[in-house]
C-alpha cells in the first residue's frame, strides 16, 4: 500500500531544491567533472567555487583536508589567472547555478509556513502605477535665514522591502540591512529637532524610461518592470532583492535625485540633500547589486549633461560610502567629463574593486580615484583623505557640478563595515565639498543618500550633514549624544599604514601631479 492508501508504488518525493543545500543542485543538471585541477589558480573567493566544497586545516598535521563530498577548489591563490579562471571553468555552469538558485528560493519559499505577523506598510500589495503627486517646491517659512537647502524624501521610499535575510531553513530570518529604519529615523530626527523646517522640501517624480535608459539598459529596465508586478517581487541582482512595487519605488527614487538637482541648476535651492531608498552606487548598467537597482547618481550626472549642456560640461562624484562605488565607477571610467573619487574601506563590498589601480581607462584615464582605506581607518585618515586628496583633485578637475554619494555605514557602529568614523567626520567632510562647490561651481553641490545600516547612529551622522548644509553652528540644534565616547577611542588619528594607503594614491593620479 503507498502512503495515500492505494495500490502501487509510493510516490517519488522530489528533493527540494534550496540555495541553502548546494548538494541538490547536482541532481538538476549541474556538473563539475570538467573542472581541471591542475589549473593553478584559486577560487578562495569565487562565489561559485565556495559553495560545492571547501577545505579545512588538519589540526594535528597543519595540512588541508577536503571535508565535503564534492570536489574542492580552493587552490593555490594566484590573482593574475582569476578573471580567466572564473570565465573559462564557470561561464555556462554558473548560468545553470543561478537559475537552479532562483528557483530553489522559490520553492523554499512556498513550502514554508505561512507566518502572521502585525500587517505593516511593506505587507501591502503595491499598486503596479504609484500614484506620485506632480513635482512641487515647498519653501520654509525661515528657510531664507539659514541659506537655501533643499531636500527631498517620500514615504513610498520607506515602502521598498527586500527580502529578509535568510541563509538555512533553520535560522529564523531576519530583517535585511538595507531596512527602512535607518532612514525613516534620520528623517525623524531632522523633523522633531527643527531642522525640517528649515529645509525647502522638493517633492519627487518618477523617473521615465528616457531618464533610466541615460544609464541602463532597456533590456534590465524591462526586466526590473516585469518582476515588479509579481506578487513576491524579484532579484534585481546580486544582493539586490525587492518586492512588489519595486520598480516604481526604484524610479521614484532616481526622480527625487533629478528633482533636486533640477531644482539647483534653476536656482530655486543652493544645494540639498535627497534622502533616496534603494540606494544606487553599486548598481551597474544592466544588473542590480548590493541593494542598489538603478544607479541615482548615475542617472543624474548624465541627466546634468543632457539638460544643462550650456551650463554643466565636467561633473565631479565623491563617494564616501564604506562600499566601493563600483557601478557608478563603471559608468564613467572611460569618460573624461565625470571625475569619480571613492573612498572606502580596503576589502569590502565589492571584494574585487576599488583598488588603487583602478584609474580609468581610454579619455577617462586619470579620471577615478580609488582611495582604499585600512580597516580600522577614523577621523583622522579621512580628513587627512579629504585634505591631501579630495580637495586637490576637485580644484584640478574643476567641476561644475559636485554629486556626493553619502553613505553613513563608515561610522563606528556600523554592522557592515570596520571604521571608526563619526558624526563630526561627516560634518567635516560635507564642509569640505561645501567649501570646494563654492569656490569651483557656484555652490552646485547635491548629497544623494547611499548606505548606513546603523538605526541608532546614522540619524545623527546625517543631521550632522544637514546642518553643515544649512550654514548652522555645531550642536545648534541636534547634539550628538555618542560622540564623546567613539571620538576618544584610540587610533581615531591618521595612522602609518593609513598614511602609506594616501602616498600610494597620490603616486597613482595622473590628476593629482599636476
Amino acid at each position: 500500500m503507498s502512503e495515500s492508501g492505494g495500490d502501487g508504488p509510493p510516490p517519488v518525493k522530489k528533493p527540494r531544491l534550496t540555495p541553502f543545500q548546494p548538494k541538490h543542485l547536482l541532481e538538476y543538471g549541474l556538473k563539475i567533472e570538467d573542472y581541471n585541477e591542475k589549473n593553478d589558480v584559486s577560487c578562495v573567493r569565487c562565489q561559485f567555487c565556495t559553495h560545492f566544497g571547501r577545505e579545512d586545516v588538519d589540526a594535528e598535521t597543519r595540512k588541508r583536508k577536503k571535508t565535503s563530498n564534492h570536489k574542492t577548489f580552493a587552490i593555490p591563490f594566484r590573482p593574475e589567472n582569476y578573471r580567466k579562471h572564473h570565465e573559462t571553468q564557470h561561464a555556462e555552469i554558473w548560468k545553470q547555478y543561478q537559475a537552479a538558485s532562483i528557483e530553489g528560493k522559490q520553492q523554499f519559499f512556498e513550502q514554508r509556513p505561512p507566518l502572521v505577523p502585525p500587517p505593516t506598510a511593506a505587507m501591502v500589495k503595491m499598486p503596479l502605477v504609484v500614484p506620485v503627486p506632480p513635482p512641487t517646491i515647498i519653501v520654509p517659512l525661515n528657510g531664507a535665514a539659514v541659506g537655501r537647502v533643499g531636500y527631498v524624501c517620500e514615504e513610498l521610499f520607506m515602502w521598498h522591502a527586500p527580502w529578509p535575510h535568510l541563509y538555512s531553513p533553520h535560522l529564523q530570518p531576519y530583517t535585511h540591512w538595507e531596512h527602512p529604519e535607518t532612514k525613516r529615523r534620520f528623517h525623524g530626527l531632522l523633523a522633531v529637532s527643527g531642522l525640517l523646517d528649515k529645509l525647502t522640501i522638493i517633492r519627487a517624480r518618477p523617473a521615465t524610461n528616457d531618464d533610466l535608459l541615460l544609464n541602463h539598459t532597456q533590456a534590465y529596465i524591462d526586466t526590473i518592470k516585469e518582476k515588479s508586478r509579481l506578487d513576491n517581487g524579484g532579484d534585481a541582482g546580486e544582493e539586490a532583492q525587492f518586492a512588489r512595487g519595486g520598480f516604481e519605488i526604484a524610479s521614484l527614487a532616481v526622480g527625487g535625485v533629478l528633482s533636486l538637482v533640477d531644482a539647483v541648476m534653476n536656482k530655486h535651492v543652493d544645494a540639498g540633500y535627497a534622502l533616496v531608498r534603494p540606494p544606487g552606487h553599486h548598481a551597474l548598467r544592466d544588473k542590480g547589486m548590493g541593494f542598489c537597482i538603478f544607479n541615482n547618481v548615475a542617472v543624474a550626472a548624465y541627466h546634468l549633461f543632457k539638460t544643462y549642456p550650456a551650463h554643466v560640461a565636467k561633473i565631479a562624484i565623491v563617494d564616501y560610502d564604506v562600499h566601493h562605488g563600483n557601478g557608478t565607477q563603471a559608468s564613467f571610467e572611460a569618460d573624461d567629463r565625470v571625475l569619480f573619487i571613492s573612498v572606502h574601506q580596503a576589502g569590502n563590498y565589492p571584494l574585487n574593486s576599488g583598488w588603487i589601480e583602478e584609474t580609468g581607462f581610454g579619455p577617462g584615464a586619470g579620471c577615478t580615484i580609488n582611495v582604499p582605506l585600512p580597516p580600522g581607518s577614523g577621523h583622522g585618515a579621512y580628513m587627512a583623505t579629504f585634505d591631501r586628496i579630495v580637495v586637490p583633485a576637485l580644484e584640478a578637475f574643476a567641476p561644475d557640478f559636485i554629486l556626493v554619494s553619502s553613505g553613513f555605514d563608515a561610522e563606528y557602529c556600523d554592522p557592515l563595515s570596520q571604521m571608526m568614523a563619526h558624526s563630526e567626520t561627516f560634518r567635516a567632510m560635507a564642509a569640505k565639498l561645501k567649501t570646494a562647490a563654492a569656490a569651483l561651481c557656484d555652490g552646485r553641490v547635491v548629497f544623494v543618500h547611499e548606505g548606513g545600516y546603523s538605526e541608532s547612529y546614522v540619524p545623527f551622522c546625517g543631521a550632522a550633514v544637514v546642518q553643515e548644509l544649512l550654514g548652522l553652528e555645531k550642536d545648534s540644534v541636534v547634539v550628538d549624544p555618542f560622540l564623546f565616547e567613539i571620538k576618544d577611542r584610540p587610533f581615531q588619528e591618521l595612522q602609518p599604514h593609513q598614511e602609506d594607503v594616501l602616498h600610494k594614491v597620490i603616486a597613482a593620479s595622473k590628476l593629482l601631479k599636476k
